[in-house]
């Protein structure tokens, strides 16, 4: 029965996957909307409130630039996937600390979400990062969608993801948003 259990918790995970690819590949782009980004990110905590006691997880924010022109929603899942990940790949030696920040530049807006977890050892998993169904990590458990949707959209919409790391000691991901009122 174990066995089961897990094996359609697993599919159920997977059918979640392809769900949520599917949505990122299609379908058509609501109304762009001035977004708080102290709001979202704050949403985004409240869903992640277990990861963040269970770790003891340290979250702060700087928004230079405090609202940008997004997807209300799609904001708060790009933010919550990847603080979730920072929790999730935390380094076992010391306390998560995550550093969410905004800047303006003079057509776009910048946000770097910044961790001191286990970091990516980009020359060899560059590809896997952003790949889909593909893991830099071996543990723990995931699904290999989040970053991949999250690329997808962005890609989308005109803007872009990027990642700097260093294997042990952490990464940052860096998002760029075109500063205007409508998808492209």
């Amino acid at each position: 029965l174990g066995w089961l259990r897990d094996v359609s918790d697993q599919a159920g995970e997977k059918l979640d996957a392809l769900i949520c690819v599917a949505q990122a590949h299609s379908g058509s782009l609501d109304k762009f909307e001035k977004v708080s980004l102290a709001d979202v990110t704050e949403r985004a905590l409240v869903s992640l409130h277990y990861q963040t006691t269970r770790t003891r997880a340290v979250i702060k924010t700087d928004f230079a630039q405090s609202e940008v022109w997004f997807l209300p929603r799609e904001m708060e899942n790009v933010l919550q996937a990847i603080i979730g990940n920072a929790m999730k790949y935390h380094h076992p030696g010391r306390r998560p600390r995550v550093h969410i920040s905004s800047r303006a530049g003079p057509d776009y807006v910048d946000i770097a979400i910044r961790d001191n977890g286990t970091g990516l050892d980009l020359p060899r998993d560059l590809e896997k990062v952003f790949g889909l169904f593909k893991r830099a990590h071996t543990t723990p458990e995931g699904a290999g969608v989040s970053l991949y949707s999250i690329r997808r959209v962005l890609d989308r919409v005109g803007g872009a993801i990027m990642v700097t790391s260093t294997l042990g000691k952490g990464s940052c991901f860096s998002i760029r948003l075109l500063n205007n009122q409508v998808p492209v």
